[in-house]
């Protein structure tokens, strides 16, 4: 009788184990759909998030030429460009020697000239050197330099060099060897080299001399 008794309640705690382990299984099963579920549906909520983040970052820069004039030298075909307000006045002709010679002018009077000659040596400029800023002229990495006035302090000449520190004139690699004189005669608006930065006519001369191109 008692050999009877341990059967029946052995086949009980089998029952009840497995109804243990339907539930755990059908729970787990359960969970898992869930997830499979609700995981795609974060995916692409975190995808559209880093597309419109990506989108957003990524506007395009302004165009500083935006408006601007384009004008090609007669001899050398260098084309360059110059802000709408600013008059272009071409020399070449009356220059006569068969180099290109023209000057940008802006409405205060400052102007940018650009002339090409045979190499004879550099200028002398009145006043002392007071700092160089790198600029790209075809493709060169040159210096426009800032000469002052020593009794007023004030920038009124600048020049493009190839020398940080000395005056030169940048080679353009024309092939009767002759090379682009330029520069910046700013003695009708002069100003400080502590306010360069914020002149509007040297920020368009140094945009019009980057547009320089063959």
């Amino acid at each position: 009788m008692n050999h009877k008794k341990d059967s029946g309640f052995t086949a009980v705690e089998a029952i009840i184990i497995l109804l243990v382990v339907i539930v755990v299984g059908g729970a787990g099963w359960l969970v898992y759909k869930h997830d499979n579920k609700t995981k795609p549906a974060a995916t692409n909520s975190s995808t559209h998030k880093s597309t419109v983040s990506k989108s957003s970052t990524t506007t395009k820069a302004p165009n500083p030429y935006a408006g601007w004039k384009a004008f090609t030298t007669q001899h050398d075909k260098m084309h360059v460009k110059y802000p709408s307000t600013w008059s272009l006045a071409d020399n070449t002709a009356k220059l006569g020697n068969g180099y290109d010679f023209f000057t940008v002018t802006a409405p205060d009077g400052n102007s940018l000239t650009f002339q090409a000659l045979v190499p004879v040596g550099a200028a002398s400029p009145q006043g002392p050197l007071v700092a160089a800023q790198s600029i790209k002229f075809l493709g060169q990495n040159d210096y426009m330099q800032y000469y002052s006035n020593p009794n007023t302090d004030t920038i009124t000449t600048s020049y493009v060099s190839t020398s940080k520190s000395a005056l030169g004139t940048p080679k353009t690699g024309l092939k009767d060897g002759s090379v682009w004189d330029i520069s910046v005669d700013s003695s009708k608006a002069p100003v400080t080299y502590a306010k360069v930065a914020n002149d509007a006519d040297f920020q368009d001369a140094k945009l019009i001399v980057e547009s320089a191109a063959y």
